[in-house]
């Protein structure tokens, strides 16, 4: 695959430092209402439970929000010289967004029927399996977005690292 080739030999540590800052920076913010929440919970003297911090689907918004900017930073150039192995990766990250997607809105429609007093779809979801798959799905979004970084850090040339060093 030319993505694999180009992530072997093109790329350079400082890409790979970069979007590592990023991914740094990415999960330190991004994540942020969930790093709040734990706090909450610290200062409340209360048991963090991660598993019941996914049952509500939140993950499965992260993942999205991921997956759209590494969407976009793939399949926006068509003038330019195309992302390594686009239409592969477009699916991929198109699949991986329609079941986060997916995922959610059943988790959010099941809730705001409970609240109307309809508990049947409530009561069809198992909140572990959730936890579960939101558990999966979050660090391969992260993952695959890294990825998607250092190859855009190779195909732009800004070798970021050297830039602040040189200055």
């Amino acid at each position: 695959m030319k993505l694999v080739k180009i992530l072997r030999h093109s790329s350079s540590p400082s890409h790979w430092l970069d979007a590592l800052l990023w991914l740094g920076w990415a999960l330190a913010c991004g994540l942020l209402p969930l790093w709040a929440t734990i706090l909450f919970l610290k200062l409340y003297h209360q048991s963090i439970d991660l598993a019941a911090l996914t049952y509500d689907g939140a993950f499965f918004i992260y993942a999205a929000s991921y997956l759209g900017g590494c969407l976009y930073i793939v399949i926006r150039d068509f003038k330019r010289r195309g992302f390594p192995n686009k239409g592969l990766l477009s699916l991929f990250m198109f699949v991986l967004l329609l079941a986060s997607t997916l995922a959610f809105a059943q988790i959010a429609v099941s809730a705001l029927l409970n609240t109307v007093g309809i508990k049947q779809p409530l009561t069809l979801l198992d909140k572990d399996f959730v936890s579960l798959m939101s558990w999966i799905l979050l660090p391969v979004v992260l993952i695959l977005s890294y990825f998607v970084t250092v190859i855009e850090n190779v195909r732009v040339g800004v070798d970021l690292v050297l830039c602040k060093l040189s200055s």
